[in-house]
This record gives structure tokens, sequence and C-alpha cells, in this order.
């Protein structure tokens, strides 16, 4: 069960002094709708699973991992009989911390990696339970050996995604590096200035790239177009925003870098499935 539910927000109850947590599940429950500031992520052991997010379905079979990023409203269909390991972890050890800027992209959807005979899977599904096994031993290093192997999972699929849309890996390892380089200031300048009006232009300046050059270079490096990125940024930044109920959805809309409220409750209800107020009042309806 969900054991500190305030509305639809979930409070992780990590242990003292803890930023990650494994939950071992085989109740039959299903979890409502919900949400928190943790990243999850799912494997079945047993039997089948279905995840909704954001009113999207995804199947789980055994041994299928489904990583969700913090904000995402989520509820859990569980079979009569199963069992799966839930991990979760701290973002902010992600996001305050600017070596790990290139693996935020991956952090603003869902990934799903299906238990297929693909060497992606493998490789993050033995990771990932040898992170699970170094949580039960509970030692001195536990935490950082867990946090060392979360890396190398995600760093795995963000190579995986980058090989797939074959960006840079023909050109010259110096040109590679430079490109990673150039995008990482460039995710960095939006995360840090999303608030602000951001234009292609002042984008392909930072990289030092012509606009042609700069978008596809970008979109092969983060998998979406600048302007798609940004307003990922800036919808999570409403979402926060949106856990203090006396801000109305236009303050949210002018403080998320949205100079439009019309283009605010579009880009929100495209990306979430729900209208910006909606969205607010379903956080906020079981807690008043």
């Amino acid at each position: 069960m969900i054991k500190n539910l305030e509305g639809t927000f979930e409070i992780v109850e990590f242990e003292e002094n803890l930023t990650v947590h494994l939950y071992k599940n085989n109740e039959y429950e299903h979890y409502p709708p919900h949400w928190h500031n943790a990243i999850e992520i799912t494997m079945p052991l047993e039997n089948i699973y279905t995840y909704k997010v954001n009113d999207i379905d995804y199947k789980l079979n055994e041994f299928d991992l489904i990583i969700i990023p913090p904000g995402e409203i989520h509820e859990i269909m569980a079979p009569p009989t199963g069992k799966r390991l839930i991990f979760l972890c701290n973002f902010s050890f992600f996001y305050n911390n600017s070596p790990f800027t290139p693996l935020l992209p991956l952090l603003t959807s869902v990934t799903v990696i299906k238990n297929d005979s693909s060497a992606i899977h493998g490789r993050v599904s033995a990771l990932f339970q040898e992170m699970c096994h170094e949580f039960t031993v509970a030692d001195a290093l536990m935490e950082p050996e867990v946090y060392s192997k979360l890396l190398q999972i995600l760093l795995l699929i963000q190579q995986h995604n980058l090989a797939e849309s074959n960006p840079f890996y023909d050109s010259p390892f110096s040109k590679q590096k430079e490109y990673v380089e150039k995008m990482l200031k460039v995710t960095r300048y939006i995360n840090d200035h999303y608030r602000h009006d951001i234009t292609l232009e002042d984008l392909s300046a930072i990289a030092g790239y012509s606009k042609f050059h700069f978008s596809r270079i970008f979109k092969q490096y983060t998998g979406m177009a600048y302007v798609d990125y940004l307003n990922q940024v800036r919808i999570k930044a409403a979402e926060n925003m949106m856990l203090n109920p006396n801000i109305t959805i236009t303050e949210i809309a002018m403080n998320s870098g949205f100079n439009s409220i019309t283009t605010f409750n579009r880009t929100f209800k495209k990306l979430k499935n729900y209208t910006p107020s909606q969205f607010k009042e379903f956080l906020w309806s079981s807690v008043y």
C-alpha cells in the first residue's frame, strides 16, 4: 500500500539519512492515481502489471522495466498474484549535480525496457538486480553502490538512444566530444533560464552553430526539438508550482516562462493529458 498519501501526492518515506528505497511487493492492490518527487523504477518478477501514466497504459511483462520521472501522475493495476521490485530515489541528486545534466532528457518522459533478446535489456536488467541486491546488503557503501548502478543504467539507455538515432557516431571522436559539450551547455542554459524568452537564435549562438545545424544536432542529442525540450522543462516547473494552492494558473504560466495563458493551457494539455486547472484540481481535490 501507499503509506503516506496526501491527496494524490505521495510522500516517499526514505529511511533515515538515505535518498533511495526498495520495495519488494507481492500484494494485490490497485494503486490509485498518485505522484511523487522521486524517480521510480519497477520490474515485475512474476505476472503482468499495468501502469497508467498520464492516461497512457504500459503493460509490463515479467522482467520488463519502467522508469517513471518525478512529477508524473501514475496508477498501477496489479494481478491477483505477482511479485515486483519497486525502486525509488531522490531526483535532486541528478538535478543538483551538473555532471549529470546530459541524463536529464531521459527523465522527462516514461522509459520502458522490454524483456526481449536485445543487449540493452540484458545489461539494464542485470544492473537493476545488482542495484537491488546492494540495497539489501545495507552496508556503509550501499548508497554510493546503488547510485553507481543507477547511473550505469541511465548511461546505457542514453547511449542506446543516441546510437539508435545515429547522431554523431560517424563523426571523429573530437567532433563527438564537441557536440556533447555544446549541447550540455545549451541544456544547462535552458534549465537555468526557462522563465525567460528563449529563441532559436539565442541557443544556436550559445552553441556557436547556424540555426539549421544547431536544430539538427540538438534533436539528435535530446531526441526532441529545442522548443519541445524547453516546454518539457517549463511544464515540469509549472507542476512543482501547483503544490502551492494559493498561486493562480495565470501566475504559474507567467512564472514558468509562458507569455500566453492560451499557449500554456495548450502545451500543458498536450504533455500531461490534463488542462492546468484539471491537473491542479486533481492534485488537491482529496486534500480539502
